[in-house]
Protein backbone atom coordinates (compact mmCIF):
# COMPACT_ATOMS: atom_id res chain seq x y z
CA UNK A 1 0.00 0.00 0.00
CA UNK A 2 2.74 2.10 0.97
CA UNK A 3 4.67 2.02 -2.53
CA UNK A 4 0.88 2.88 -4.34
CA UNK A 5 0.26 5.96 -2.09
CA UNK A 6 3.98 7.34 -3.52
CA UNK A 7 3.27 6.65 -6.99
CA UNK A 8 0.08 8.63 -6.70
CA UNK A 9 1.94 11.27 -3.95
CA UNK A 10 4.46 11.26 -7.22
CA UNK A 11 2.11 11.83 -10.17
CA UNK A 12 0.84 14.54 -11.62
CA UNK A 13 -2.14 14.39 -10.21
CA UNK A 14 -1.12 13.91 -6.77
CA UNK A 15 1.59 16.52 -6.73
CA UNK A 16 -1.20 19.02 -7.71
CA UNK A 17 -3.31 17.93 -5.06
CA UNK A 18 -1.03 18.76 -2.55
CA UNK A 19 -0.23 22.32 -4.09
CA UNK A 20 -3.79 23.23 -4.16
CA UNK A 21 -4.55 22.13 -0.09
CA UNK A 22 -1.28 24.32 0.53
CA UNK A 23 -2.77 27.29 -1.55
CA UNK A 24 -5.73 26.49 -0.23
CA UNK A 25 -4.81 26.58 3.34
CA UNK A 26 -2.66 29.94 2.54
CA UNK A 27 0.49 28.76 2.90
CA UNK A 28 0.33 28.05 6.84
CA UNK A 29 -0.26 24.82 8.92
CA UNK A 30 -3.23 24.37 9.95
CA UNK A 31 -2.27 23.05 13.38
CA UNK A 32 0.07 25.93 14.32
CA UNK A 33 0.56 28.27 11.48
CA UNK A 34 4.12 27.99 10.35
CA UNK A 35 5.13 28.57 6.98
CA UNK A 36 8.40 26.01 6.77
CA UNK A 37 8.62 22.39 5.68
CA UNK A 38 4.67 22.00 4.88
CA UNK A 39 2.86 18.58 3.54
CA UNK A 40 -0.51 18.14 2.20
CA UNK A 41 -1.81 15.53 4.50
CA UNK A 42 -4.71 12.87 3.92
CA UNK A 43 -7.06 13.32 6.89
CA UNK A 44 -9.16 9.91 6.01
CA UNK A 45 -6.22 7.84 5.59
CA UNK A 46 -5.27 6.62 1.82
CA UNK A 47 -5.88 2.50 2.22
CA UNK A 48 -9.28 3.26 4.00
CA UNK A 49 -10.48 5.77 1.44
CA UNK A 50 -8.23 5.56 -1.98
CA UNK A 51 -11.52 6.73 -3.48
CA UNK A 52 -10.87 10.35 -1.45
CA UNK A 53 -7.66 10.63 -2.24
CA UNK A 54 -7.70 13.29 -5.07
CA UNK A 55 -10.93 15.12 -2.62
CA UNK A 56 -9.45 18.21 -1.41
CA UNK A 57 -12.14 17.96 1.41
CA UNK A 58 -10.02 15.17 2.44
CA UNK A 59 -6.61 17.28 2.47
CA UNK A 60 -5.35 19.73 5.43
CA UNK A 61 -1.61 21.59 5.40
CA UNK A 62 0.15 20.74 7.82
CA UNK A 63 4.01 21.38 8.69
CA UNK A 64 6.17 18.66 8.76
CA UNK A 65 6.50 18.37 12.86
CA UNK A 66 2.42 18.48 13.01
CA UNK A 67 2.29 16.16 10.17
CA UNK A 68 4.65 13.21 11.90
CA UNK A 69 2.70 13.82 15.58
CA UNK A 70 -0.56 13.14 13.53
CA UNK A 71 1.11 10.08 12.07
CA UNK A 72 2.26 9.19 15.38
CA UNK A 73 -1.39 9.70 17.00
CA UNK A 74 -2.73 7.76 14.35
CA UNK A 75 -0.53 4.89 14.70
CA UNK A 76 -1.63 4.90 18.27
CA UNK A 77 -5.19 4.48 17.68
CA UNK A 78 -4.74 2.05 15.07
CA UNK A 79 -2.92 -0.36 17.87
CA UNK A 80 -5.65 0.23 20.48
CA UNK A 81 -8.94 -0.05 18.17
CA UNK A 82 -7.13 -2.17 15.07
CA UNK A 83 -7.81 0.46 12.95
CA UNK A 84 -7.75 4.67 12.66
CA UNK A 85 -11.24 5.59 12.68
CA UNK A 86 -12.62 8.17 10.08
CA UNK A 87 -13.00 11.28 11.72
CA UNK A 88 -16.56 12.68 11.77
Amino acid sequence: MISAKRNWARSKEGRAWAQEVKRRAGYKCQKCAATKRLCAHHITDYWQAPELRGDLTNGECLCLSCHNKEHRARDRRKHVWGFAPVPG
